[in-house]
């Protein structure tokens, strides 16, 4: 991934996340279940080796 590519996207993650969580909370009709803004960072969702603790 190219460094420009990579600064793009960490500009646009909080309105691909806020994009993501309208779509998830009209399908799923739970509203308070999700963080309003992405809990995680762009390293952590690029990485494949990594998983989110619940």
């Amino acid at each position: 991934m190219t460094k420009t590519f990579y600064n793009y996207l960490n500009t646009k993650l909080d309105s691909i996340y806020s994009d993501s969580l309208g779509f998830v909370q009209i399908k799923t009709d739970k509203m308070d279940c999700f963080p309003l803004e992405c809990p995680y960072t762009l390293e952590q969702l690029l990485d494949i080796n990594w998983l989110p603790k619940f």
